[in-house]
Formats: structure tokens, sequence, C-alpha cells
């Protein structure tokens, strides 16, 4: 499973607003909330904001986009000529960068509106799990909510503005085994139920938190004490470099680790990093982390032995 705070291509479009307005009917800068599921080709999209549903359903109209010949109560969901099924279907000569709707691979990906609320995937399942309620939501199994509500803690009694999260299993993280260059560490690392990465404000810095998820408080006490040890020998898998130097040469450093027990009764252990809350580079620090994440570069959290 993976959770991110939403789909990175959709960021891109900061930069042609008005395009994206042209082609989907979206106001960039009416979006509240974004989030995106699953990998590829199974992606899901969901956007929640105050959009004009009109504009977007005469643009999807303009694209080719029809009512669905089937009946869902309560939603409109609209597909290429009126189908749910052929979001996959690649046509390159139609890629319209500016469509979050699959349009970097000129694909149509059906689209769902309810209210505020707009949900989009090629995955013709996942869209009619969506409109029928035939799948549970993450949000009710209590392991993802709790990862989600310690995602924003700074201290075990204090929390941020969370602005970004990712949320994965270790598998997907690539987080099962302990990378080469870290293959020495003592210890073993209790294995965790889910990995975080959140980005977030407080009123004098920015921080990224690493999370941990336990579903047990003795794993998760075990774990403090080792992550820190870890962080301390941790190394760059491209350069050799130690972290801890990569980080205080971007002004960053590492805080204490400590836990959190959230109302489902999970056990979240998080690892915070400072840095400078300074306007002009704020994404940056986070970058780098995603950069590691999506490098495989987070071996040293590997709970193999």
């Amino acid at each position: 499973m993976e959770l991110s705070a939403g789909p990175s291509d959709l960021f891109q479009n900061l930069f042609r607003a008005q395009e994206m307005l042209e082609s989907s009917g979206i106001d960039f800068f009416t979006i509240q909330e974004v989030m995106e599921l699953g990998t590829p080709p199974s992606r899901q999209v969901w956007l929640s904001g105050s959009f004009d549903q009109q504009s977007v359903l005469s643009r999807l109209s303009a694209k080719g986009y029809q009512p669905s010949l089937e009946e869902f109560p309560g939603v409109e969901v609209w597909g290429l000529e009126g189908r749910i099924d052929g979001g996959m279907t690649l046509n390159l000569k139609m890629r319209d960068p500016a469509f979050p709707f699959g349009g970097n691979l000129g694909q149509s990906w059906p689209v769902v509106l309810e209210g505020n609320l707009l949900f989009s995937s090629p995955d013709e399942a996942l869209i009619r799990a969506a409109v029928e309620g035939a799948e549970p939501s993450l949000a009710s199994l209590s392991l993802v909510r709790d990862t989600a509500s310690s995602a924003s803690f700074v201290s075990f009694d204090e929390t941020g503005t969370l602005i970004q999260l990712y949320m994965l299993t270790p598998d997907a993280a690539g987080l099962k085994d302990v990378s080469p260059p870290d293959a020495q560490m003592e210890g073993p690392l209790p294995a965790f139920q889910l990995f975080s990465l959140s980005h977030l404000f407080t009123a004098d810095a920015q921080l990224v938190l690493i999370g941990l998820t336990y579903s047990d408080p003795d794993s998760a006490d075990a774990a403090v004490n080792i992550v820190s040890q870890r962080y301390a020998e941790a190394r760059i898998m491209r350069s050799g470099e130690l972290l801890r130097e990569r980080l205080a040469g971007m002004g960053g450093r590492a805080g204490e680790p400590f836990t959190v027990k959230p109302e489902g009764g999970s056990n979240a252990v998080i690892l915070p990093f400072v840095f400078p809350k300074a306007a002009g580079d704020a994404p940056l620090a986070f970058r780098f982390f995603t950069n590691l994440l999506l490098s495989r570069d987070l071996g040293w959290l590997g709970s193999g032995q």
C-alpha cells in the first residue's frame, strides 16, 4: 500500500494554472486538499476544494466525456464516451500535461464528482469500489488513522501544521532490509507496520518527520534507541557521506526520537529533523528526504538483520 500527500505531477501545474483551468475546468488555487493512493497503473487521485462543478463538467464534455452509461446514485460519474472502462488506454497524440486525469500519457481517466470532492482513477474496479462503497476506506483502518495523526507531532505533546505526507508499507518503501552501506549496524530494528514521511511547520521552523508505526509498545520503545544509533551512522549510498553531515550543511539537525500513542492503540516512533523556516527554500528539505525514499536510500531504517 502507498499513500502520499498528492500526485507529484499535479503540482507541476502550479506554473501552468491557466492551462489547467482551460483543460479541466479546475482552478488550481481552489484546491484545498490532495491525496494520491496506489502505484501505476492503479493510481487514485482525490481532490477537495471549492471547484466550479459546471466548469469542470463543461471542460470534460469538450474532451469527449459524457455522463456514465450506468447509473450511480448520488454522484456524478463521467467517462470518455460515457464509459468507465477505458482509463488505461494510451493515446500519446492526445497528450495534455495540463489535464490532471491521465493527460501526461494521453489517457482519459473516469472522473467522479460529489460536492467539493473529486476522484479519478484509470482503474475501473477502483471507480466502482469508490462509488458503490464496495471496499473499506483506508480511513476505517486504525493503523492508517494512527499513522496519519502521529505524523504532525513535533514532540510527544506538541503538533505542527502538516503540509505533506507519504505513508507506505515497509515493502513499498524498500525498508525490509538494511542497505549495503548500512549493513554493519548493530542491533536489529523491530519490524514496523507502516512508514511515514511528513513535512510540517511550526511558528519558527520547518520539520521533516520520519515515523514508524508499531502495534505494540515494547517494539516501539526498543526502536527509539536503535533508530537514534542508526541515524548517527547512516550514510548516503551514492556518495558515502554521513547523512547527519549532509543535513548539517543544509542547516538541519536531528532531534531526539520520541514515541506517540494515538487513539487507535498503535505506537508511533517519530524521528524529527529540524530546518530553518526559510520561505525561499522551504520545500528543499522535504524534497531531499523524498529523493532518498524514492532512490531506496533509507536502508538504515530497514528491519532486516
